[in-house]
């Protein structure tokens, strides 16, 4: 555009310089002159749409940087929620834990008062049957034996009760399902 109004003006000062009127080279001189203004006008427009532009451009770097922060910062954050999701999952795994050696600390910790308490009472029995002169009264094996031999009757290996028990609910579910295909 200024390579334009450049032409311009120089073609008008050159008919300025060849025109012998007055009042001709008043009116090329005023047309000049307007050139001359627009030209500036045009350059001082144009610089400050270079500025307005290069503001622009350096606002859209800013904000390209600071969406990349963003997102760094947005990947941050959960990266460390997950981070604290796997902490609480290893928490309740470390507390479950500990409720189940808790319990069964405090499970063998009844057994032992138990059986403790178990043993006093034998004590105390022998003690009295000896004040009251029957010192050949009580168990004839010792407890932790006996306890073992109720176990086995009673228990499900070798013979016990709950074996037989379960024996019998075989031979039971086996008569029903006999009367049951007849029927």
């Amino acid at each position: 555009m200024e390579e334009y109004i450049d032409e311009r003006i120089s073609l008008l000062s050159a008919r300025f310089q060849t025109t012998q009127d007055l009042a001709r080279k008043k009116q090329i001189k005023t047309r000049i002159n307007l050139q001359l203004s627009f030209k500036e006008a045009l350059s001082e427009r144009m610089l400050d749409l270079q500025d307005v532009n290069d503001s622009l451009t350096t606002r859209a770097h800013k904000l390209k940087l600071f969406k990349r922060h963003n997102s760094e910062l947005r990947k941050d954050i959960l990266a460390t929620q997950n981070s604290r999701q796997e902490l609480a999952f290893e928490y309740d795994n470390v507390l479950a834990e500990f409720d189940m050696e808790k319990e069964a600390f405090e499970a063998t910790n009844r057994l032992s008062t138990s059986m403790f308490d178990i043993q006093a009472a034998i004590q105390r029995g022998r003690d009295r049957a000896r004040g009251e002169g029957r010192v050949d009264e009580g168990p004839d094996i010792p407890l932790s034996m006996f306890l073992a031999n109720v176990g086995r009757d009673v228990g499900s290996l070798g013979g016990g009760l709950l074996d037989q028990t379960r024996r019998f609910n075989g031979l039971l579910e086996k008569a029903a399902d006999f009367l049951e295909g007849r029927a």
